[in-house]
């Protein structure tokens, strides 16, 4: 290995930065966690590299395949090195796409609508046990995430919402992990209510959520089954108090493209909601006073197909996006409180780089006596398959343990294997797309056939909106020439809201590399990587953003020297150089690193 993962260093400011890298070629992805006081300033570095392997096609170097009892010794002991080795079954969908690529056969099989990486529970009240896959304890915190995810569902299909709101009793039942079909919508959502829209006032909302908590507490009403879920709207509840004062802290996030802020009383919110309870029923009674409802005629069921089939893959939302925040039942116990969010901010950084078209994944040979064999075992480990299975897994994980997650790639995805000479990057593309990166850096690779390649390749990244939305393209010092096809498609830098709070991401290639041994066409230019990030995290500041991470690909070494200096930086993930980080686990198995993970 190169160093330790994460590798910690000072910045210019004398304060802490993580850096960090996760190798090359999908075999590795760097998990970073990162947590920040109150000032923004970064107050621990945490995580390690993650190998999503397979312990199904394990085979002894004679072809023979494992048995169940010898695949478990070797699948327990990778599991056992300090949680590095994940088993990550491929991800069907992308699996299929790689395949599709690998034996030129242009015929697309028959997918489900998404898969679930993680099973999402259902409940009504917060820990009431209506789950027939989760414990109580699952859910006693924020509710079941299946009808959050419902109501998350509803309001982006309904373009024309703000928020959304879904009473628990119209959800049926738990999401289980695997592929997820039409069917699984509709035992979900089997009623034959339509998605409709309508406009309450701030003070309406308040009145509407504080009666359907009231009908679900009473013994006459629907056995919970009134609790709301909202999306785009969050609260706290405390159900040992009296009617009106049950419902606190009341916050709008619409269609959760901005800010949390306070409800306005006297705003209108455009709320989308079933034809069911928008009629007043199961102790709705405010929605009877909204006005200019408007009927999509959409069965909730597909509603929720439309969203499964557009996202590809359903996954817990985060904490901060569940509309019960804090929760304290009837009996006045206390299951979960709402922190200040400006008091601590917690981002776990799950990122890849230097792939370089390498697609389908690795294999390892370990040494038949460290498990008693008499033959050397084959584990097949990487590749975007494994890929998208492993990081839907981690990225639920944390979002469960509080942590904002972003996805990023540090450059080089081009050239390097026959899936770019045969497929110029469509393959890549679509790899990609699976794993739906928040940003990507470009590295000097990007360059090596010039601007045009490179700008195709862009539009390729970009041409997948049904599986990701637009992915930004990074690279502050790059100056596409003024008749450069790169003119409009590469961006400074992007800032992303993570649980409430601003995190800008900064691009920075190699500048000497590139111009020198790369190919950029005639009037593209790069200017130097450090005067750059400095002017990209000045600006970044002077926004408000007081969150910064260098997404480089410059190597180790120079991030250590050069960008960890950097006035106002707090993360660096890097490429380049190809560094694998880590520690005695990461070792253990024959891996060579360059220093700890993260430094």
């Amino acid at each position: 290995t190169g160093g330790a993962y994460p590798t910690e260093a000072t910045n210019g400011n004398g304060k802490k930065v993580c850096v960090a890298t996760a190798w090359e070629y999908t075999k590795a992805i760097g998990h970073l966690t990162v947590e920040f006081d109150a000032n923004g300033d970064v107050t621990s570095c945490g995580g390690s590299p993650k190998f999503g392997f397979d312990n199904t096609s394990m085979t002894f170097t004679d072809n023979t395949a494992l048995n169940f009892t010898e695949a478990g010794r070797v699948r327990d002991y990778l599991v056992g090195l300090g949680g590095q080795w994940v088993v990550a079954a491929k991800d069907s969908a992308t699996q299929t796409a790689l395949t599709t690529f690998a034996s030129q056969v242009s015929a697309l099989k028959e997918q489900t609508i998404a898969t679930v990486p993680s099973a999402l529970c259902f409940d009504r009240f917060p820990g009431m046990g209506r789950s027939t896959i989760c414990t109580r304890q699952m859910t006693q915190k924020h509710g079941g995430a299946a009808c959050q995810l419902v109501a998350h569902a509803f309001m982006t299909v309904a373009r024309t919402s703000q928020i959304a709101i879904q009473q628990a009793g119209g959800c049926r039942t738990d999401i289980e992990s695997g592929n997820f079909t039409v069917d699984d919508a509709y035992t979900m959502l089997p009623f034959s209510n339509t998605l409709v829209t309508l406009a309450l006032t701030g003070a309406q909302v308040k009145a509407l959520l504080e009666d359907a908590l009231d009908f679900a507490l009473s013994p006459s009403g629907s056995s919970g089954g009134s609790y709301p879920y909202a999306s785009g709207l969050r609260f706290a509840v405390d159900a040992s108090q009296a009617k009106g004062s049950r419902i606190s802290r009341v916050e709008v996030n619409a269609r959760l493209l901005g800010q949390w802020a306070a409800i306005n009383n006297t705003a209108s919110y455009s709320v989308a909601t079933n034809d069911y309870i928008a009629g007043g029923k199961d102790g709705y009674f405010t929605f009877s006073s909204g006005t200019g409802l408007v009927n999509t005629f959409s069965e909730l069921a597909e509603c929720l197909v439309q969203y499964s089939r557009k996202v590809k893959t359903l996954v817990e939302p985060p904490v901060s996006e569940f509309s019960t925040q804090a929760y304290t039942n009837s009996s006045g116990y206390v299951f979960s409180t709402w922190a200040d969010p400006s008091a601590q901010f917690k981002l776990a950084v799950l990122h890849i780089n230097d792939h370089h078209s390498h697609l389908a994944g690795e294999r390892m040979t370990l040494p038949a006596d460290r498990f008693g064999f008499q033959n050397d075992v084959r584990v097949d480990y990487g590749g975007y398959p494994r890929l998208v299975t492993a990081i839907g897994a981690m990225k639920a994980a944390a979002t469960s343990s509080g942590h904002g997650v972003l996805k990023l790639h540090a450059g080089d995805a081009m050239t390097g294997s026959t899936y770019w000479s045969l497929f110029k990057g469509v393959a890549d593309a679509t790899m990609m797309a699976h794993l739906c990166f928040d940003a990507m850096a470009l590295g000097n690779h990007e360059f090596d056939e010039g601007d045009a390649v490179l700008a195709n390749f862009l539009t390729l990244l970009n041409n997948h909106t049904s599986l990701c939305p637009t992915m930004p393209i990074l690279g502050a010092n790059v100056v596409p020439g003024a008749s450069s096809p790169l003119v409009g498609k590469i961006a400074n830098s992007s800032t992303f809201t993570v649980n409430g709070q601003l995190v800008g991401v900064v691009g920075i290639d190699t500048q000497k590399k590139t111009m020198q041994s790369s190919s950029p066409s005639a009037g593209t230019v790069l200017t130097d990587e450090r005067a750059t990030a400095q002017a990209q995290i000045d600006s970044l500041i002077d926004t408000g953003v007081n969150k910064i991470i260098l997404l480089t690909h410059i190597g180790y070494d120079l991030d250590m020297t050069w960008m960890v200096g950097l006035n106002g930086v707090d993360i660096v993930i890097g490429g380049d150089s190809h560094t694998l980080l880590g520690d005695d686990n990461t070792r253990t198995v024959g891996f060579s690193t360059g220093g700890a993970y993260p430094t």
